[in-house]
């Protein structure tokens, strides 16, 4: 089984160079986030001068939405219809969908974060930082990664899992 990711990272530097490599230290230093191979994309990467940054920043945040919400969807199709029901929720499956979705609406990042913004640590985008970025537009960027991990990744964090019983 592979895993093939694609994350779009907004953050600040004085040149595509210097957010790359803060993009690979971000994915170097994050513990429960390890890809096998981490690809920036140099062509779709962009600054917030470019006519097309609010629009990709937009489209990301909105996929990142749209994640939540067929998570939600699928839980209550599962009959999650309350807060109360989740006190009867068993781990598994559906504990794993609900994860995931607090995780898209917290700010932690996951394999499932399309949109990530590194300076407020958020999948969204804050009005003060909206503001910032346009009052800045030459140092922001938006870093466009592929990611990908094999199978026997995924078999040593079973292995971690494992032995926390």
């Amino acid at each position: 089984m592979n895993l093939q990711a694609s994350h779009e990272i907004l953050l600040a530097g004085n040149s595509f160079e210097d957010c790359r490599k803060k993009v690979l230290r971000f994915f170097d230093r994050i513990l429960l986030v390890k890809y096998e191979k981490i690809t920036i994309d140099e062509e779709r990467s962009l600054s917030s001068v470019d006519q097309d940054f609010w629009s990709r920043v937009d489209q990301g945040i909105a996929i990142n939405k749209q994640v939540i919400h067929g998570l939600v969807e699928e839980l209550k199709g599962e009959g999650l219809q309350t807060m109360d029901d989740l006190k009867d929720l068993q781990r598994g499956y559906l504990s794993s969908m609900f994860h995931t979705a607090i995780h898209l609406l917290d700010g932690f990042f996951g394999i499932d974060s399309f949109f990530y913004n590194l300076e407020e640590d958020s999948h969204g985008l804050s009005g003060n930082m909206s503001g910032i970025i346009e009052r800045s537009s030459n140092i922001y960027w938006l870093i466009s990664v592929k990611a990908g991990s094999d199978k026997d990744r995924f078999e040593q964090f079973d292995s971690l899992r494992s032995a926390g019983k």
